[in-house]
């Protein structure tokens, strides 16, 4: 099988703390980095790293992905 990652705003707000940039570590933070330092393997750097890859959306001919909304201004453009 296959699949893609869309950026989320929970992954968005912990890619910042991975950065090194100052977020609020709410207890629902915390409790991902602690599931982050029990089950990622790799290094915190491999893992913003291979964060700072994922789209904020992914589109196919018939469709778009998003994590939350796409206002009609975006699929306007996109039909140009």
């Amino acid at each position: 099988g296959e699949c893609s990652v869309i950026m989320g705003n929970h992954d968005y707000k912990l890619l910042r703390y991975l950065r090194g940039n100052p977020v609020k570590v709410s207890k629902n933070l915390q409790a991902t980095l602690d599931q982050v330092q029990t089950s990622w393997d790799g290094s915190l750097d491999d893992l913003r790293a291979w964060m700072e890859t994922w789209p904020a959306y992914i589109e196919s001919p018939e469709w778009i992905a998003t994590h939350a909304a796409w206002s009609p201004q975006c699929r306007e453009n996109q039909a140009e």
